[in-house]
């Protein structure tokens, strides 16, 4: 038995079988081409590109009421990618210029904006890295006419180093169901986080070395609050004692729905605000759906917790916006009540030593 810790996203607990997923290869073969194949290799890059966008057009439509608008998002900002003069433009350049294979200069031009965008120090141009890699492998994926097999990832926990946000809208979309996801990719404000909370998925993030483990036949994955953890090879006994667990978690989220929505007031007339606790920013953009009445707790640290550098005021003044447009929609009090950067103590920034102290939690 061996109790792995990470971030988790979205409340549960599951016990399955895991699905271990290298990174995938494509495999991608490099040899030169002679000038008058250009043309050729370019109507394949722009085949690939319609394909890549008809897939994506026909994913969006068919997901339509299913998803969030706002998730659905997503899909635009690689649509608008496929359409990037820039990028089209550098691929097409070195195509000439290297007189290789579409398949080789798509994949590097493709991994030098990811490198590019990953050294950023704003945490929304280092998710375009992310998005931008997602969708290099569609295009080569169309180039190369492959075809991902998920049907192996039904009722199972996926492990992986990372998973992109196409995948799990596909996977969706195909009415995959996918148990839980652990993950060594962290990051609480990215497309993947959002969607798995949107989609209910279980998921912890941050977990070292996922590839190199050997995974068997048996998991418990256990995101609740507190210490979130996978668990490999658990005892029988365990496995018992999680199921009870489960069941519990169930029956109290079953009880939740019913109470959605419905007024606070104690027996005796007495009308209760209740407002939200926002610890980050998948909880800003669920929001709307708690019914609540305000936000009654606006933890500023999570901003600073959740990158790897000091934000910039522009990103902390787009929070702001962000809570207070949020909030306007509200029915209640809409009350916003932001608390000042709290760090310290139990809460340290990677990126910046604090000197220790006796008893931080005095102030």
């Amino acid at each position: 038995m061996e109790k792995i810790m990470g971030k988790a996203i979205f409340e549960g607990i599951v016990i399955g079988e895991p699905y271990l997923r290298s990174k995938k290869q494509l495999g991608i073969e490099e040899y030169k081409i002679e000038p008058h194949m250009l043309e050729d290799e370019m109507n394949r890059f722009e085949i690939a590109i319609k394909d890549a966008k008809q897939d994506l057009k026909f994913l969006k439509s068919s997901l339509k009421g299913k998803v969030k608008n706002n998730d659905l998002k997503i899909l635009n900002v690689h649509l608008m990618i496929l359409d990037d003069p820039v990028l089209l433009s550098e691929i097409g350049k070195r195509l000439r210029n290297e007189l290789v294979n579409i398949e080789k200069v798509v994949a590097d031009v493709v991994e030098f904006y990811v490198d590019m965008f990953k050294d950023m120090k704003d945490p929304i141009y280092r998710q375009r890295a992310v998005d931008i890699q997602d969708v290099g492998e569609k295009i080569i994926g169309q180039l190369m006419v492959e075809n991902c097999e998920l049907n192996e990832l039904d009722n199972k926990i996926l492990v992986t180093k990372e998973i992109l946000p196409s995948e799990l809208f596909k996977m969706h979309h195909d009415k995959i169901n996918l148990l839980g996801i652990v993950t060594e990719y962290s990051g609480a404000t990215s497309h993947v986080a959002i969607l798995a909370k949107t989609f209910g998925i279980p998921t912890l993030m941050g977990v070292k070395d996922v590839s190199r483990m050997e995974w068997k036949n048996k998991v418990i994955l256990d995101t609740r609050k507190g210490d979130p953890c996978v668990i490999k090879d658990p005892t029988e006994e365990q496995i018992i004692e999680y199921k009870k667990q489960k069941l519990k978690l169930m029956a109290i989220k079953e009880e939740n729905k019913k109470l959605k929505g419905l007024p606070a007031i104690t027996k005796d007339g007495v009308k209760v605000i209740l407002n939200a606790n926002i610890g980050g920013i998948t909880d800003l953009i669920s929001l709307n759906n708690s019914m609540a009445d305000g936000v009654g707790l606006l933890r500023t640290e999570f901003l600073y917790m959740e990158s790897k550098f000091f934000p910039t005021e522009q990103e902390q003044i787009d929070l702001y916006e962000r809570a207070y447009k949020k909030v306007e929609k509200l029915k209640g009090e809409k009350s916003l009540i932001i608390r000042t950067l709290d760090i310290g103590a139990d809460k340290q920034l990677p990126y910046y030593k604090m000197p220790n102290e006796e008893n931080p939690f005095l102030g």
